[in-house]
């Protein structure tokens, strides 16, 4: 007994030990929950040309949309949650009615991007028509010249009628008529022929102002314009320098530049895409910018004007043709590729390249 009183305080810590361990005060804190998942809401705008597009997220602040493609209206949205995106404010000049598609619900396991805002535009009021003329290669004979005329189009059934004394004359080989965007200016492309005999050896561009209460077309002065073509001094875009023919002209949604697609119908001529800019005063073609790599073809910008697509030859490979995406400088229009462009296609010429109208595919 003596013994065991002696050994009894170095006993004490363990006897209080295993109390402890049968309360449970021994047990470890539990580790704290994970912060809920966080997903974001949006979705896409095609259509739309006005500005002054504003959204709101579950009625919250206005948030304005000013192009087409992908947009995010909120993020850090935890699953459950109800959203709902609707339009505070419509477009103007030109004046829009959008309208948002699938714009609510709760929010599952995943991002949403099924949100839809289409802008249709009104329904037109002029229809222009191009006639080409022709081009002879007939020494002594004269290149016979095309016309352009303008048609009111009825709002109920989209017949035409002929605008009396609205044809003006253009190219003797007008395969395209363009509006440049956010402007009054129009552009007739006339394409050019190897065996001409006249200063229409070249492709030219005819530019032309219309009226905005009639819509009837003023021959700018300096027609034709033959910029686009190049020049014997033009760098040199797929191995090939100096004067090409344009098969086709697109112009950026702002239509503050555009890109000019050339065959070279010359031995020495230039097969590249070149990069103009537009003079604001009198529609002309100007200030030629710059000449992409790769033979190219016609150009195609998304509708958000982020992107260009044409088609190109992948140096190494034959005939292998390729896809060439690249990003645009808003403000000189530079292209620069992106990773992993171009894109393998197959045998062969890439046929026009079309994108869907709310910027998602190619």
């Amino acid at each position: 007994m003596e013994a065991l009183q002696r050994k009894l305080p170095d006993l004490l810590p363990i006897l209080a030990l295993l109390v402890l361990a049968a309360c449970g005060g021994g047990s470890s804190p539990s580790a704290p929950s994970p912060p809920p998942a966080m997903y974001s809401v949006g979705g896409y705008v095609a259509g739309l040309t006005g500005s002054g597009l504003t959204l709101s997220y579950n009625g919250g602040t206005a948030v304005a949309v000013s192009r087409n493609g992908a947009f995010t209206s909120a993020t850090s949205v935890t699953i459950g949650t109800a959203y709902s995106v609707t339009i505070v404010g419509q477009p103007t000049n030109p004046a829009q009615i959008c309208a948002v598609s699938n714009g609510s619900g709760a929010m599952a396991t995943a991002n949403v991007s099924s949100i839809s805002v289409s802008c249709p535009q009104s329904i037109g009021t002029r229809a222009y028509v191009a006639t080409g003329g022709s081009i002879t290669s007939i020494v002594g004979q004269s290149s016979v010249p095309g016309s352009i005329s303008e048609y009111t189009i009825d709002p109920s059934t989209g017949a035409l009628s002929l605008v009396s004394g609205s044809t003006v004359t253009t190219g003797p080989n007008v395969t395209s008529f363009q509006f440049v965007p956010h402007s009054s200016f129009a552009w007739a492309l006339s394409l050019g022929d190897d065996q001409a005999v006249d200063q229409n050896y070249f492709s030219s561009i005819f530019a032309y102002t219309a009226d905005s209460s009639t819509g009837l077309l003023t021959s700018n002065s300096g027609n034709p314009f033959f910029t686009l073509d190049g020049t014997s001094n033009t760098s040199a875009a797929c191995g090939i320098s100096g004067q090409g023919t344009t098969q086709a002209v697109t112009f950026s949604p702002g239509g503050t530049f555009g890109y000019a697609y050339n065959t070279p119908e010359l031995a020495a001529g230039n097969g590249g895409i070149q990069i103009f800019t537009i003079d604001s005063a009198t529609g002309a073609p100007a200030a030629l910018s710059s000449v992409t790599g790769g033979c190219g073809g016609p150009v195609t910008i998304d509708p958000s004007g982020q992107f260009v697509y044409f088609e190109t030859t992948i140096s190494g490979n034959g005939d292998q043709e390729g896809l060439s995406a690249n990003t645009i400088d808003s403000t000189t229009g530079v292209l620069t590729p992106i990773a992993g462009s171009p894109w393998m296609i197959g045998v062969g010429a890439v046929g026009p390249v079309t994108t869907d109208p709310f910027g998602r595919f190619v």
